[in-house]
């Protein structure tokens, strides 16, 4: 096959005055072999001792893989020929130097910055082997060695929270993150007590004193770490957390008393369909002020009170579902004093404590437990309303990333791939 000269050295990117090119492609049923000659200098140097005595030993044939012209259905195989030189007083030999691939490499220097720029995007190793009629495990390599980036320093405020992720090192990996530029920080090989130590431990006093906010779920190692190691540090239990403690009990109540009943019954219909009711926030939702027509009795009905009335019949779902109005009322909604909202926080852990249920007096005791650092979440302490709901976000993202990556194993791997594609744009 036949090609100007100037279009084949154009799309392979090999200077016309370093590299003497074939302009034949040779073809077969697999691939294209383009043939290019490293040009011989007239001023040579010994890259060991600095002598220009130097002659050329032998040539050597490398055959780099340079799949970079698009919509091609071929392997494209640059065969490069390279002399060898000898340095006439040491004795070294060696392979000069050259734009196009890097020593021990059989990849094309645009080639390895092509996949550096692809795994910026949203694509798994794979994918992108595929596209450029390579291995994975090779694309991984060359990944791997063309980008080269740490972990970002501790902000004032940052999100902790574990990702399932199962490596050599454990099912969970730590993600660090800022909840306020939506960034992740770094990644954690484990969320264990030993690795958490062994990272916080490294980092400056500086850094550490720096930290003014973390926000975390109910996961006791982060506290015992956040009390070691970032002493300026409010603690902050993240909402989400919280509010699900009253409702798992909720959907725990909720289905246990949905199974005692017939399933004809208008009771078991109406909680079965309509389950999302019972976990709202109440007092965010002005629609459950207006009438509601009860099918039961055939009139019309305070919605709020129909609602507390068709759990009546079961004593722990009826309570809970009391206690979890109480937690909407008297604690999320953004009205109360410092000293109301700890008022509020001691009625509801004395409530659930003295209930004759077990899932209630649990809630009693978690919120017991981490008292302090869920009322920091509510009180004038979290002036910025700081919640770990940008950890969340990014976690799922991280999923996406995982689920096109068909089981990604490597740790290493993982954590480089999440902070080179934030160079790009955010996860």
């Amino acid at each position: 096959m036949n090609f100007n000269l100037m279009v084949i050295t154009s799309l392979i990117g090999l200077d016309s005055n370093e590299y003497d090119v074939d302009s034949v492609i040779l073809e077969d049923e697999f691939s294209y072999q383009i043939n290019a000659k490293l040009k011989e200098t007239t001023e040579r140097k010994c890259p060991h001792c600095g002598s220009k005595k130097v002659v050329i030993k032998d040539y050597k044939k490398q055959f780099v893989k340079h799949q970079v012209i698009k919509n091609c259905d071929k392997k494209v195989i640059v065969c490069l020929t390279k002399p060898r030189d000898k340095c006439k007083d040491c004795g070294s030999t060696y392979m000069p130097k050259n734009n196009f691939v890097r020593p021990g490499c059989n990849v094309s220097n645009k080639m390895c910055w092509e996949i550096a720029d692809r795994t910026k995007d949203l694509a798994s190793f794979k994918t992108i082997a595929d596209d450029l009629k390579l291995s994975e495990n090779t694309v991984i390599s060359v990944f791997d060695q063309m980008v080269k980036i740490g972990r970002k320093p501790l902000t004032t405020a940052i999100c902790i929270d574990e990702k399932h992720f199962h490596s050599n090192y454990g099912k969970y990996v730590c993600v660090i993150s800022n909840p306020v530029t939506s960034e992740i920080l770094n990644l954690i090989p484990s969320h264990t007590k030993s690795y958490l130590i062994e990272f916080f431990k490294s980092l400056s006093k500086d850094e550490k004193n720096s930290v003014k906010y973390v926000i975390s779920d109910m996961f006791e190692p982060y506290r015992t770490i956040i009390k070691r190691y970032l002493p300026n540090a409010i603690h902050i239990i993240d909402h989400f957390h919280v509010t699900r403690l009253f409702t798992s009990a909720i959907q725990i109540a909720r289905i246990r008393y949905m199974k005692s009943l017939r399933q004809d019954t208008f009771a078991y219909k109406y909680i079965k369909k309509n389950w999302k009711i019972f976990v709202m926030n109440q007092e965010k939702n002005e629609y459950l002020d207006e009438n509601f027509y009860d099918p039961s009795t055939g009139e019309m009905s305070d919605f709020k009170t129909f609602i507390k009335a068709i759990t009546y019949e079961d004593s722990s779902f009826h309570e809970i579902f009391l206690l979890y109005l109480d937690y909407c009322k008297y604690m999320v909604m953004d009205k109360y004093s410092d000293e109301e909202l700890e008022t509020s926080l001691d009625f509801l852990i004395n409530k659930a404590l003295s209930s004759t249920h077990g899932e209630i007096r649990k809630i009693g005791e978690t919120l017991l437990n981490y008292y302090y650092e869920i009322l920091n979440l509510f009180t004038s302490k979290n002036k910025f309303k700081f919640t770990n709901g940008v950890a969340e976000a990014l976690n799922n993202n991280i999923d996406k990333l995982l689920g096109v990556s068909y089981g990604l194993k490597s740790f290493k791997i993982l954590k480089k791939r999440i902070l080179w594609m934030q160079t790009k744009k955010r996860l």
